[in-house]
This record gives structure tokens, sequence and C-alpha cells, in this order.
């Protein structure tokens, strides 16, 4: 699918930029359905201008992903955000409530942990945060995270996921059962 952004005239000589994706900047002056102009006629300090909001807009754009098309969720982010329901956490502190609270059936190893931790934020479910708590209970080192509103909407959509699965498991057993 392509996308069109309107870009404002900043220069008198801008032009248009097409990017790699096949989105179009566009100036405001043009109509929206002109044909794009050739890149060729925008100098290369214009051009690195335009990719520099180019790529802003694209990552921007990036964090708007429906919660929907997050599910089905992988176990461990499910139990990552599972764990900052209702209090942040630092990383050690994710992996013994997930242990805990799986009876020892999940163990989510460092390397697995701050790798999903990464993508979790990168895609906007979870962000560090700035609170700490009392010096003497804390490690200077730690870093904390909390759930973001998307990461609490996609965790109660995938939580209700899961409560429909049990449901027809629940209404299959009983169709056996006669």
């Amino acid at each position: 699918m392509e996308q069109t952004i309107v870009f404002c005239r900043l220069f008198s000589d801008a032009s248009l930029f097409q990017a790699t994706s096949g989105a179009h900047l566009v100036h405001a002056s043009q109509g929206l359905f002109n044909p794009p102009t050739p890149v060729a006629e925008a100098d290369s300090s214009l051009q690195q201008f335009m990719t520099t909001i180019y790529a802003i807009i694209y990552i921007s754009s990036m964090t708007k992903t429906p919660p929907h098309n997050f599910l089905p969720l992988h176990t461990n982010w499910f139990h990552i955000l599972l764990s900052l329901v209702g209090a942040e956490q630092h990383g050690y502190g994710i992996m013994q409530e997930v242990l805990e609270r799986t009876n020892g059936t999940l163990r989510i190893w460092p390397a697995t942990l701050y790798g999903s931790l990464k993508r979790l934020i990168e895609d906007g479910l979870i962000e560090e945060s700035d609170e700490r708590p009392v010096p003497e209970l804390d490690d200077a080192r730690r870093r904390y995270y909390r759930l973001t509103k998307l990461g609490r909407r996609v965790l109660d959509l995938e939580c209700e996921r899961l409560q429909n699965m049990v449901r027809m498991v629940q209404k299959k057993r009983r169709q056996e059962a006669y």
C-alpha cells in the first residue's frame, strides 16, 4: 500500500522526494494526486533533509500499530507484560516473578528477557521508567520498566483471547460428555 504524506514547503526550490519504501512526501502547494517530480531536481542537502523527515514520520507511524495486530502474544511477552501490571519492575524482578507465578515451569533467561524488553520498548508496549525506589533498596545499575497504555490494551486483548479459548475447550468437553 502506497502512502502519501503532505510535506509543507520549507524551501522555494523544494521538490517531491520519493523514499525507497514507496511513500511520497509532497508539497502542500501540489495536489495530492499529482505525479511525482523526479528526485534529480532536488539538491543533495534537501534530499538528506527530506530523508530525515521521512524517517521521523515513518518511525512515528510505526508506533500507531493497532493493539490487535500484536495478537497472539508470544508466551514470554505475555508473562513480561503481566509482571508489569500494577508495579514497575526491573529485569531480574520480572524473571523471578515469572518463575514464581508459573511454579518454575517457565524460566525466562536473561538473553531472552532483555531481547524481549528491547522489542517491547520498540513496539511501544512498555517503557523505561525514570522513577527509582528508595536508594537503600535499589541498585543504580538496574533499569525499571512499566506498561504503556498500548501495552495494557494488548495485554487485556490477549487475556480476552485466552479466556475465549478456554471457553471453547470447556464447551467441547461438555459436548464429549453427552
